[in-house]
């Protein structure tokens, strides 16, 4: 597992378009999805690593903030992007041999990890999630077919609940609109 920080830059290297596109921490959802809402741009003058380029199979992961709710939270990168990540980000980078992404990544999510971070995480203002606390955490890698079956079943169930979230959605619409009748 390699960890990749962000693109450090300054207020006077954005530019409005026609720079490298950066995402930040609000590019993440809490849920984990990757937003690509409000990206900032920097100048192409700005030198950047390959590194820093969001690829197929990443865990984009915000390493600092000042909410302790923001801190840790990761999107699952499905394919190569031409974005880049900012200084208070970075990814997480699985070799193939040693574990599944997706496994990492819903791991990443859980209830146990952010457990496990709120109580790893110091600091008054800027909270900070590095290398050593990242690995301090103890990842399960059962055998890789076990990995695949985890994550098939997991993204079933995310499915479903994604579906359930968009019938009460409807169910939630046509309650107003029945009750804007009364």
């Amino acid at each position: 597992m390699k960890l990749a920080r962000g693109v450090t830059y300054t207020k006077s290297d954005e530019v409005k378009e026609g720079g490298h596109k950066i995402l930040r921490a609000n590019n993440i959802s809490l849920g984990g999805k990757l937003v690509l809402d409000d990206i900032k741009q920097i100048s192409t003058n700005v030198s950047l690593k390959n590194d820093q380029k969001l690829k197929e199979d990443d865990i984009f992961i915000c390493l600092a903030s000042g909410s302790k709710d923001h801190i840790g939270k990761v999107a699952f990168v499905e394919s190569d992007t031409e974005y880049y990540f900012g200084g208070f980000m970075g990814v997480i980078r699985i070799n193939k041999d040693k574990g599944l992404s997706k496994y990492i990544f819903h791991l990443l999510q859980s209830e146990d990890f952010n457990n496990y971070l709120r109580r790893a995480i110091s600091g008054v203002n800027i909270n900070n999630l590095n290398a050593k606390i990242l690995g301090a955490y103890k990842i399960p890698l059962p055998p890789l077919e076990i990995q695949k079956q985890l994550v098939a079943e997991t993204e079933k169930e995310e499915e479903i609940i994604a579906s359930n979230r968009r019938l009460i959605d409807l169910m939630e619409r046509k309650i107003n609109q029945v009750l804007a009748e009364i």
